[in-house]
């Protein structure tokens, strides 16, 4: 049952292909964006076709145009006579329609904050328990920049609290070293103790809300100049953080609930018969 529930959870993934924007035409064949979209998405791909840059559409792109000729040339070579084919064939349009089926049932339950609240509530245990975590904000220098990261502490703490956080983003999208967060202000977002260096973890976990590091923190990266902007203390992730993820967490057990119901009413009725 929950290999049916996944498929399904893919199917709905993929977008319809009537009306998308074609791309290439091959020999008559059409590759259009949804197609790639759905592609993508079933390779856990966070982006579709038209998020991508232009290098990486180019990239896919050709790489669909290869299969769409290797499999035109398949064809032509009689594949679809073929025994395994034939059988493979029935088995994926099978697959299909439940698929297709299932999604529909999905699409047409609904669920109650009630219900969605029931199944966390249920289910704390199992995914609910959180440790520890912080929201820093981190200007890194260089190895040879440690006066500079002294420099930058005192200008900071020179700020009036209420605009100690702006000046600390503006100082790490021009100065910080760690491209990644620097274009985000240095924000590197929540984070666990063992998500971090030990160095910076141990200082970062050491500070108040609102608080900047009294000294650089040194690592191997470099000197590290730390803002908390908050805390999360260990234990239960509240229901309004993850009520969305309960909503739908609780319409999959209601599916597959309801399609073990279906299945079971199905065996009773069906004659099926096992040879001797």
């Amino acid at each position: 049952m929950a290999q049916f529930l996944r498929a399904a959870c893919v199917f709905a993934l993929c977008a319809s292909l009537a009306g998308a924007a074609v791309l290439a035409t091959i020999n008559g064949e059409t590759i259009t964006s949804e197609e790639i979209n759905a592609l993508l998405s079933q390779s856990q791909q966070p982006l579709t076709y038209e998020q991508l840059s232009d290098e990486d559409k180019k990239k896919v792109l050709d790489e669909v145009i290869d299969r769409r000729l290797l499999s035109q040339q398949a064809r032509k070579d009689g594949i679809e006579g073929n025994a395994d084919y034939k059988i493979a064939l029935e088995m994926a349009k099978e697959n299909l329609a439940v698929n297709l089926w299932i999604k529909n049932m999905l699409d047409a339950l609904s669920v109650s904050d009630k219900e969605a609240k029931a199944f966390y509530n249920d289910n704390k245990a199992r995914f609910q328990e959180q440790p520890e975590q912080v929201h820093a904000l981190h200007i890194l220098l260089d190895e040879s920049s440690e006066a500079r990261a002294k420099e930058i502490i005192k200008e900071l703490n020179g700020k009036k609290a209420s605009a100690r956080e702006t000046a600390f983003r503006e100082i790490a999208k021009s100065s910080s070293i760690d491209a990644s967060s620097a274009q985000n202000g240095g924000d590197l977002g929540y984070f666990q103790h063992k998500q971090m260096v030990k160095e910076f973890s141990d200082a970062a976990f050491a500070l108040k809300k609102g608080e900047l590091s009294k000294q650089p923190v040194k690592s191997n990266f470099g000197y590290h100049i730390i803002y908390l902007v908050d805390k999360r203390p260990a234990g239960v992730v509240p229901y309004e953080n993850v009520a969305e993820q309960m909503k739908n967490a609780a319409k999959m057990k209601k599916l597959e609930t309801k399609i073990e119901q279906i299945v079971s009413d199905l065996k009773k009725k069906a004659a099926i018969t096992y040879p001797k």
